[in-house]
């Protein structure tokens, strides 16, 4: 960050940037969201039977996949090795 001898685009560039990092952060989430449900598809599992082999509920699986939920790392683990794939594929 550029100090400058005014505040206010001080402020400004704060606040440019906190939005460019929040749609950032969104549009990871969506990548990620879509490679779950993309690779639950390719494994052939329903929501259901994936959260059934994960003893998580489906509504949680929805949420993941549909990108409105900023998953652990340890449900990222837990959702590859129910699909058996390697965590980093579920990343991009």
């Amino acid at each position: 960050m550029v100090e400058t001898s005014s505040p206010g685009i001080t402020s400004i560039r704060h606040a440019r940037s906190s939005h460019l990092h929040s749609n950032d952060q969104q549009s990871f989430m969506r990548i990620v969201a879509k490679r779950v449900s993309q690779t639950r598809l390719s494994k052939g599992f329903t929501q259901e039977e994936l959260c059934s082999a994960m003893n998580m509920n489906r509504s949680q699986l929805a949420r993941i996949e549909s990108g409105y939920h900023n998953i652990t790392l340890l449900t990222l683990y837990r959702i590859s090795k129910a699909l058996q794939v390697n965590p980093e594929e579920l990343l991009g």
